[in-house]
């Protein structure tokens, strides 16, 4: 399983309702600016005031958003709400929010709850009519591919870049989406980065970054003083590249998808890897990840206990949990791929008794809002994965170790529509007349 945005494999490197008591319109915009600053504008959260019971509000922070307890630490619980603070010791108060008691306030989300699905009263052929969908192709890919370390091969063949298998597969479901009436959006749809800022812009930041954290390190400290100054220099470089690909990359995307696309589910589309040192996987599988499980090191700034809130108080996690449920295991079974084992610890959780599904902070579902599914199947490192990668789109099938497959591009996009299209059918078709 993949680490984390950074983490890819190189060939050398790894194989592996209440009752309404008004109804408060949501107007959200929330600028890259925000994002990338560390001091949030905690008055967003105020049409939130009153739309979640305590008891809502507690049990939805201890079994997905922070199991381990980790934000709790931050919070002080009073007659009508609960504060928030900056620090442990609560000397330093951000915000307070009151919840609902015998009514609540009723937020017009920028998304369609399950609740508001059925007044679609889609028909038959088209399921997804009214519903906007954003595909978010995951990593830049072209010249950036060997920067993001998400350029792949095995034995010495050819690479493969991830964010070239990501964008055959969103532009194959798109289309697939289309014809069921969604409205589909991408977040991009080129290898061009979203974000307008280059690696050279966060050299500062990276630079202290590492004075900070690497810098007085004992073995780095032992280091002959040309050698350390090398190392420090590449260890600079390595977080300005950082900095740029997935924090300021993914936070361009999560300002598109919030102020402009606004979409009812975001769906972002990746392959996995198994880590397991220079062996290829064995096998494939499948894991699904919706939000939560935030451990110490991603509250502890305002701005993340913030996005935190944000996301709790959308109330997207019921659509999400529902949408992630139906769609993974569509994809298992069509797919034929066994679930990835999860990982139990601070930092990922299951979710219900679906074995392919389980909870993680992974900084697209933190910041994107709404609704949010993020997609991983197969493994690179498989020898019959990365050569079906290699043969790229194609018709029919063609023999793989024995083995007669479709273009691994049209299995996933056509599993990823069918689960999608199967959970929203259930909740949006018309009555049948008569009934």
């Amino acid at each position: 399983m993949k680490n984390g945005p950074w983490m890819f494999l190189s060939a050398q490197r790894r194989a592996g309702t209440s009752a309404c008591a008004c109804l408060c319109l949501l107007i959200f915009v929330f600028s890259a600016a925000a994002f990338a600053g560390d001091a949030p504008n905690w008055s967003l959260l105020d049409p939130f005031q009153r739309t979640m019971t305590r008891a809502d509000f507690q049990l939805r922070l201890d079994r997905v958003f922070s199991p381990g307890g980790a934000f709790q630490k931050f919070l002080a619980q009073d007659g009508d709400g609960v504060a928030v603070f900056d620090d442990e010791q609560h000397q330093q108060r951000l915000y307070h929010l009151q919840f609902a008691t015998d009514t609540r306030r009723v937020v017009k989300r920028t998304f369609k709850t399950l609740e508001d699905l059925p007044a679609l009263k889609n028909p038959p052929d088209k399921p997804l009519r009214g519903l906007r969908i954003v595909l978010d192709p995951g990593h830049i890919g072209g010249e950036f591919a060997r920067m993001e370390e998400r350029f792949f091969k095995m034995n010495n063949g050819p690479a493969e870049q991830e964010a070239v298998q990501n964008l055959i597969v969103a532009r194959l479901l798109a289309a697939r989406l289309q014809r069921a009436g969604a409205t589909v959006l991408f977040t991009k749809n080129d290898f061009k980065p979203v974000t307008d800022t280059n690696p050279e812009q966060f050299r500062e930041l990276a630079g202290k970054y590492v004075q900070e954290n690497i810098a007085m390190r004992p073995d780095v400290r032992a280091l002959g003083e040309l050698a350390r100054e090398a190392f420090l220099l590449d260890a600079t470089r390595k977080r300005m590249e950082l900095e740029f690909y997935r924090n300021a990359e993914l936070r361009a995307r999560a300002a598109l998808v919030n102020e402009r696309l606004r979409p009812d589910l975001t769906l972002c589309i990746h392959f996995n890897a198994a880590s397991d040192g220079d062996r290829p996987a064995p096998d494939n599988r499948l894991m699904v990840m919706i939000h939560g499980c935030y451990t110490p090191d991603s509250v502890d700034t305002p701005q993340r206990k913030f996005d935190l809130l944000w996301k709790l108080l959308e109330n997207s996690h019921p659509t999400e949990l529902a949408a992630a449920d139906a769609i993974s295991r569509v994809m298992g079974a069509d797919m034929k791929l066994p679930p990835e084992p999860v990982r139990f610890g601070p930092n990922s959780t299951a979710v219900g008794n679906n074995p392919y599904l389980c909870a993680r902070n992974v900084i697209a579902n933190r910041l994107y809002h709404g609704p949010v599914v993020y997609l991983e199947p197969y493994y690179q490192n498989n020898p019959t994965t990365y050569a079906r990668l290699l043969a790229g789109d194609y018709d029919g099938e063609r023999a793989f170790d024995g083995q007669h497959l479709r273009s691994i591009f049209r299995e996933y996009a056509d599993a990823v529509a069918h689960g999608v299209i199967e959970f929203y059918a259930r909740h949006t078709l018309a009555a049948p007349a008569g009934r």
